[in-house]
C-alpha cells in the first residue's frame, strides 16, 4: 500500500548506532518488494542481520558517518529509508540505497542520494560509483540523472567447488592479519585496480572471523591479495596482471576445498575475462547480472573481483 507522504513530513538525519538493524530490515522489505515482481527467491530476514552486515555498517558509522544517512516518518518515528556512502580518497561509491515499500517514488530515495553526494559530505574532485540492478530501471535512471552512468556488467557466478583442481599454480599463497598485513603493498594493488588506496576497509575485512585474507606472490614479489569466506565466498580479490587471475582463484578454490565448503560465489567485472571464462570453465553458473555504474572511467576491473558478503566495493 503507497503511503502517500508530504515532504514536510519527512526527516533526514545521519544514521546513528540504534538505527544498524532497522536499515538492513529496510534492505530486505525494499529488495523482496522487487523480488516479489520478478519472481526471484526471496532475501530471508529472521529478525537479526548476518554479522558482517552489521560489521560493515558500524564500519561506516566510524569512518564515513557524514556519508550515512536515514529518512524517518515524523508521524510515525518510523525509519523508512537510508542511503551509505563511503569515501576513499577521490573514490565515492554508494554502498547502499533503500526505501521501505510503500514509500517509494515520492523522493526519498532522491534526496537520500543527494545528501550522500553532497559536496558538504565528499569535499573535492571525484569519480563517484554505484552497484545497480540491471533489472531496477528506476535506480539506473536515478543514477544516471546524477552523472552516474552504467559503466560495466558485473556478473555474480556460483557454483559447487571442484572436488579436484587440476592447476599447476606459478603462485604461493600465504595467509596475513590485520597485525601483519603489508600496508604498502595492499596500497600499491588497490591503487593499480581501483585508483585509490583503502586500508581502511581492509581493517574491517581482516578482523572478520569467517574471512581470511591471503597474499598471492610469484617467487618473492607480491602480485595479488584475495579474501576467502568459510561461508564460500571469494573477493574483494585484486591483481596485478591478468596472467595472476586463473592462478589467485585456484589458490581460493584449494582454500575452500580445505575448509569443507561446498559452495562458492564470486562478483566479477564482466571485463575479466580470465576470471570470466576460468570459472564458466569449472562450471560455476551465471546467477545475477548486477551494473557498476560510474560517472567516468577509473581503475582496472579487469584485474579485480568485488567483494561478496557485505556492501563494501
Amino acid at each position: 500500500m503507497m503511503c502517500r507522504k508530504n515532504l514536510a513530513e519527512i526527516i533526514y538525519r545521519t544514521a546513528c548506532a540504534e538505527d544498524l538493524e532497522r536499515t538492513y530490515e529496510i534492505f530486505v522489505a525494499a529488495t523482496n518488494e522487487l523480488n516479489v515482481r520478478r519472481r526471484l527467491p526471496l532475501v530471508q530476514y529472521n529478525g537479526k542481520a548476518p554479522s558482517r552486515s552489521l560489521a560493515f555498517r558500524r564500519h561506516v558509522l566510524v569512518h564515513d558517518a557524514k556519508r550515512y544517512w536515514v529518512a524517518e516518518d515524523r508521524d510515525s518515528g518510523m525509519l523508512i529509508g537510508f542511503g551509505i556512502a563511503t569515501l576513499r580518497e577521490s573514490l565515492w561509491y554508494l554502498a547502499a540505497l533503500h526505501v521501505w515499500p510503500g514509500y517509494q517514488n515520492q523522493g526519498i530515495g532522491r534526496r537520500l542520494l543527494e545528501l550522500c553526494l553532497s559536496p558538504a559530505n565528499s569535499p573535492g574532485s571525484q569519480t563517484f560509483i554505484t552497484i545497480s540492478d540491471s533489472t531496477n530501471p528506476d535506480s539506473n535512471a536515478l543514477y544516471a540523472k546524477h552523472g552516474i552512468y552504467q559503466y560495466m556488467p558485473l556478473l555474480g557466478l556460483e557454483g559447487r567447488v571442484p572436488a579436484q583442481l587440476d592447476d599447476k599454480t606459478q603462485l604461493r599463497a600465504m595467509s596475513f592479519t590485520l597485525n601483519g598485513a603489508p600496508r604498502t603493498i595492499l596500497a600499491e594493488l588497490d591503487r593499480h585496480v581501483l585508483g585509490v588506496e583503502r586500508w581502511t576497509d581492509h581493517t574491517m575485512w581482516l578482523t572478520q572471523p569467517d574471512l581470511t585474507g591471503y597474499l598471492f606472490s610469484e617467487d618473492e614479489r607480491v602480485v595479488g591479495y584475495g579474501y576467502v569466506s568459510i561461508a564460500g565466498g571469494v573477493g574483494p580479490l585484486a591483481v596485478m596482471d591478468s596472467t595472476f587471475t586463473q592462478p589467485a582463484l585456484s589458490l581460493c578454490l584449494q582454500h575452500l576445498q580445505k575448509k569443507g565448503a561446498q559452495e562458492a560465489a564470486f562478483k566479477i567485472p564482466s571485463s575479466n575475462h580470465a576470471g570470466v571464462g576460468y570459472l564458466l570453465k569449472l562450471g560455476f553458473r551465471l546467477h545475477t547480472i548486477l551494473l557498476c555504474d560510474a560517472s567516468q572511467l577509473f581503475g582496472h576491473l579487469e584485474h579485480y573481483l568485488v567483494s561478496v558478503g557485505e556492501a563494501l566495493f
